[in-house]
C-alpha cells in the first residue's frame, strides 16, 4: 500500500492524538494512523532522499566525464536506487545518453522515483521516435 500523496512516509506508522480537557476529565481525539506497509523490498533497498542541488549537480559532472553510455547508465540506475528526483532532474541527465534505446530504458527504471509525476508527460521529449515514447508509455503502465 502506498500513501495516496505519492511522498515515502519514513515511520512504520504515524498516529497523532491530542488531548482536550472537558470538564476536567481527559477527551482524547485519536485521528486515523497513516500506516505505510512494506512488504518484501530486496535486502539492498534503500530508503530514498531526496536528491539535493549539491547532489544533482555532483551527478551531472560524473555524466560528463564519463566515456561511454554504458557509464552513464550505470551511474543514472546508481540515482534511481538511492535518490527521488523531479523531472528537470531526469532530463539533464537523461539528455546525457547518446542512443535512444538507452533513453527509453533509463527513464523507464527512474519513473517509480520521480516525485512530481504531474510532470512527467515532458521527459517524451527527449524521444525522436513515437515508437520509443510508445514503448516507454506502455513500460511505465500509461
Amino acid at each position: 500500500m502506498r500513501s495516496t500523496s505519492g511522498h515515502h512516509h519514513h515511520r512504520a506508522s504515524v498516529s497523532t492524538h491530542r488531548t482536550r480537557f472537558v470538564y476536567g476529565a481527559p477527551r482524547i481525539v485519536v485521528t486515523s494512523p497513516r500506516v505505510v506497509v512494506r512488504n518484501s523490498y530486496p535486502r539492498r533497498y534503500i530508503e530514498p532522499m531526496y536528491m539535493s542541488r549539491p547532489a544533482f549537480e555532483q551527478v551531472m559532472w560524473d555524466l560528463s566525464q564519463a566515456r561511454f553510455d554504458d557509464d552513464r547508465i550505470a551511474i543514472i540506475s546508481h540515482v534511481a536506487r538511492v535518490y527521488t528526483v523531479n523531472t528537470d532532474q531526469v532530463m539533464a541527465m537523461v539528455s546525457e545518453l547518446r542512443f535512444s534505446d538507452n533513453r527509453v530504458n533509463a527513464l523507464a527504471d527512474i519513473h517509480p522515483r520521480v516525485r512530481d509525476q504531474h510532470n512527467w508527460y515532458r521527459v517524451y521529449d527527449l524521444l525522436t521516435f513515437s515508437n520509443d515514447r510508445r514503448r516507454l508509455r506502455s513500460r511505465c503502465g500509461y
